[in-house]
């Protein structure tokens, strides 16, 4: 399990869950799409691989909480796609698809060493330093 500020992720055969502080919490398991495929393989994962899907849907969940806690997302800093689906509901599709952007820009950071955007104030090496020190614990 990782342990972040605001939520914990645990990784399960099928996928992993994050559990919010309020006992919320979101299930997520890789999709079995060609889409999903080429997303994993953009960042960085073997996208053809149910293995590499499962790495890469773990690591996505937990690339959603990690920026979320690091850069601020909402005022709870909790990563607001998957706190509004843990409570029943969607966040509006430009909302998620803001966050989404984002998320995955830092994955391809993370994993295909694909440089994010430079923006002052943001220390992308400090926060793939931290990233990857809480994934090496990773149970699989």
């Amino acid at each position: 399990m990782i342990h972040l500020r605001y939520v914990d992720i645990e990784w399960l055969p099928d996928g992993c869950t994050t559990r919010f502080r309020d006992g919320s919490h979101y299930e997520a398991q890789p999709h079995h799409s060609d889409d999903y495929g080429a997303v994993a393989t953009r960042c960085g994962y073997r996208g053809v691989l149910a293995s590499e899907r499962l790495r890469y849907a773990r690591e996505h969940d937990f690339c959603h909480s990690f920026v979320a806690e690091r850069l601020g997302l909402d005022d709870h800093s909790v990563c607001p796609i998957l706190w509004t689906l843990a409570h029943g509901k969607y966040l509006p599709a430009i909302n998620a698809a803001r966050t989404e952007a984002l998320v995955q820009m830092f994955q391809r950071w993370l994993r295909a060493d694909e440089r994010p955007i430079l923006i002052e104030g943001i220390d992308w090496w400090g926060m793939k330093h931290d990233a990857l020190a809480l994934l090496a614990a990773d149970p699989t």
